[in-house]
Formats: structure tokens, C-alpha cells, sequence
């Protein structure tokens, strides 16, 4: 069984945190990593005339939902991304069929989430703690794990609009996990917390009162909750591991682009290149052959939050007609295996 941790939102006083952090300058450095709204405009160029797609839309830009990208670089008011290795501590990932490699986008600087960029770790008096990693979404001092909210202290000066990507945690495989009853009041610190249906791997009883651990990739949390309102539960919880990407049907065409064939934009700008051979059954050619792809938003944690995909997640991806490679396919001809060509 593996253990999957709360889903956590912070929030300090005024003192501590602004109520908003506004979107990075031009001039802001961006290295690393970036956290990218769901709903964000993505573009195949730096300009605003480029043409764009969307993977979710959202009723409002709340902690969490984001997806973690690459910075390639920055151009002005545009950011060039990839998709990142993985999901670091967010709960969703970009994915596209598996024959499109080294995917490079743009989005605007206004479309970059405030996210920690340096280790935050407070504890209580009473047992209580809280531990985040650079990586974590970070909205109005709110941090957010699959929904469930938290309040604690992130210091400004811990929040910014990119980091470094580190090692995540290894979820913590239990025997035995625990939950606490719905609607039970726990405590971090003096801070009301909720953790209805979630699974934790440790708890320590000290008297009346449990002090109930959380874990995940980036977050380990510690919580105070009565005794009695703690139990354990044997449910089965299976290995969840995001999806790669969207396959491609096996089928196969006389013509294909080949493997490293580059691809580029409607507008003529490479933005990708194939990762296998790419056979183009019925599509039209003229000197330029062109291909579709979807973008996706997917889930890479178990019990993510459901997402609102978008319509127009679809991508056009081109190369010169000269890049076709025309392949003679063997056909059957007799039973005793003649073949022509």
C-alpha cells in the first residue's frame, strides 16, 4: 500500500505574505522550473498573433491548479517551456502522443503561478508540524494538495515565480494507513485543519489526543486530532503512475515523416520533433504535409482533483512534403508466401 498525502492550503497574516504576488517583470530571471495555470493561453510563437491552444479551463486560479514546465528561455513578455521530467509536487502533467518529442510552447509571463522556491518547515509546541518543498504552488500564502486547505506562516521571501527542481519525496509505504473521522476537528498548530478521507501513515498517541502524519512527494504534515476520531483502515490503495503520454495507433502508411524529422507551427516555426516515425494514412499534402496532435491535461496523483479539459487543445504540427519518406509495403500474393513488391 502506498500512502498518499492531504492536499494543503496556507495562509498567514497580512504581515507575513501579501495578498498577491504579482506576475514576474520582463526583467525578473526565470530559471529552472515554472508553474503554469491550468487555463493558461499556450502559443507556438512569441507573438500574440501565434497561433494557441488551451489543455483546462478553470473558475478561478486557486492553489494547485497548475502544471509544472520547463523554462527554455524568456522573451520579453513570453516565456519558451517544455514539459517537465515530471509532475514534481503538483498533481497533473502535460501529455501527448507518443511519436511527438521535445515539445517546446509559449505562455505569458501573466500566466506563471507564484510558487516556494525555498524550503519552508514550521513546528508547534504540541507535536504539530509542517514541511514544503521548492515546488509548491503557492496562491494568497494558500498551498493546495488534491483540495484539502491549511493555514500556516510562508514568508514572503519564500515565494517566487521559479525554482530549482529538486529530489521529491518517496511516498511512504505503510502496513497500515489512517483517517481521520469526517468532520473532525484537527489542529496544526492553532490553525484549524481538514483532512476528511485522506490517508495518513503514522500516528502516535499521546493520551487523548493523535498526532496524525501526512506525506507526499513535497509535503509532510503533522496534525492533532482526538484519539478516538482515528482509525485505521486496510483498504487497498493501488500504485498509481501517471500516464506518458497518448499513444498512436500501430497502423501503418506507405509514406511517414521519420524518426528526428523537425516540426513546426502553422507558422513555420520548429517547435518539436518526431519521435518515431510518424505515418501519414490520408492526410493531404501540398509542399507542406502537416499532422495534428492533442495536448492534455492528465492526472498524476491518485485522487487529483477533476479537471476541466478545454476544447481547443488541438495542435498543428508541419514539415516540408520533402521530408516524407515513401516506403514500398509487401503484400500477400499466394498462400505459399510469395510476396511482391
Amino acid at each position: 500500500m502506498r500512502s498518499f498525502a492531504a492536499v494543503l492550503v496556507l495562509v498567514s497574516t497580512p504581515a507575513a505574505f501579501a495578498d498577491t504576488i504579482a506576475p514576474p517583470a520582463e526583467t525578473e530571471p526565470l530559471r529552472g522550473n515554472v508553474l503554469v495555470w491550468h487555463d493558461a493561453t499556450f502559443y507556438t510563437a512569441p507573438v500574440d498573433s501565434a497561433s494557441t491552444l488551451h489543455v483546462a479551463t478553470l473558475p478561478a486560479r486557486t492553489a494547485g491548479r497548475v502544471v509544472a514546465m520547463h523554462v527554455v528561455a524568456a522573451r520579453g513578455a513570453f516565456v519558451e517551456v517544455d514539459f517537465a521530467d515530471d509532475a514534481g509536487c503538483t498533481w497533473t502533467r502535460l501529455s501527448t502522443s507518443d511519436d511527438i518529442a521535445k515539445l517546446h510552447l509559449f505562455v505569458k509571463r501573466s500566466d506563471l503561478a507564484p510558487v516556494l522556491v525555498k524550503p519552508f518547515d514550521k513546528a508547534f509546541a504540541d507535536g504539530t508540524r509542517i514541511a514544503l518543498k521548492p515546488g509548491v504552488s503557492v496562491v494568497g500564502n494558500q498551498v493546495s494538495l488534491l483540495g484539502h486547505e491549511l493555514e500556516a506562516e510562508v514568508p514572503a521571501a519564500s515565494v517566487g515565480h521559479s525554482y530549482t527542481p529538486g529530489a521529491t519525496r518517496s511516498l511512504s509505504v505503510s502496513d497500515q494507513e489512517f483517517v481521520i473521522a469526517a468532520g473532525t476537528k484537527a489542529l496544526l498548530g492553532d490553525k484549524p485543519a481538514s483532512l476528511d478521507g485522506v490517508h495518513a501513515y503514522a500516528v502516535t498517541k499521546k493520551g487523548d489526543t493523535a498526532l496524525v502524519t501526512f506525506e507526499d512527494r513535497c509535503m509532510s504534515i503533522t496534525v492533532a486530532a482526538p484519539a478516538a476520531a482515528v482509525r485505521a483502515t486496510d483498504a487497498d490503495r493501488p500504485d498509481i503512475d501517471a500516464i506518458t503520454g497518448y499513444g498512436t495507433l500501430g497502423m501503418r502508411d506507405g509514406d511517414y515523416f521519420p524518426r528526428l524529422t523537425p516540426l513546426a507551427s502553422s507558422s513555420g516555426r520548429q517547435i518539436a520533433y518526431a519521435a518515431k516515425p510518424i505515418y501519414l494514412m490520408g492526410v493531404s499534402r501540398t509542399k507542406t504535409t502537416c499532422i495534428n496532435r492533442r495536448v492534455r491535461l492528465e492526472a498524476a496523483s491518485e485522487g487529483a482533483p477533476h479537471i476541466d479539459p478545454a476544447e481547443d487543445d488541438d495542435l498543428r504540427l508541419c514539415a516540408p512534403t520533402a521530408k516524407v519518406v515513401h516506403e514500398k509495403l509487401r503484400s500477400a500474393r499466394s498462400a505459399n508466401g510469395t510476396t511482391s513488391r
